[in-house]
């Protein structure tokens, strides 16, 4: 099957823009220039982070703190040592998984037990 490309409104709106504009409308010219901003800002991501965001990465120093304390550790035993600071152990195994892929913890399996233990170079 061929791979099939997808247009988008932000393309089909340069398409309109480049025809009108060698008719010299430059109204309808200005008029795709808003709409393709207004794309962007309905769609576009923030290029900082949210409030959310930056409460995880605080949480995730403190994970990376207290599994450099420890040489293994289990999402329940880190959920225990962050207490309040988070709501659940589900959220404590995101942001570990999260550490995962940024490489700085490695996960691993003793005895069906999931364990994570910090990166040492």
């Amino acid at each position: 099957m061929a791979n099939v490309v997808k247009v988008t409104k932000k393309d089909r709106f340069n398409e309109i823009k480049a025809i009108v504009g060698e008719m010299g409308r430059d109204d309808l010219v200005a008029f795709c220039d808003h709409e393709i901003e207004l794309l962007a800002k309905k769609g576009g991501k923030s290029d900082k982070p949210s409030k959310k965001q930056v409460e995880n990465e605080s949480i995730k120093a403190e994970i990376l703190n207290f599994l450099g304390t420890v040489e293994k550790a289990k999402v329940g035993e880190i959920t225990k040592v962050l207490g309040d600071k988070v709501t659940s152990a589900q959220q404590v195994s995101a942001l570990v998984t999260q550490l995962k892929n940024e490489g700085k913890v490695t996960r691993f399996t003793e005895k069906k037990d999931i364990f994570f233990a910090i990166v040492t170079e």
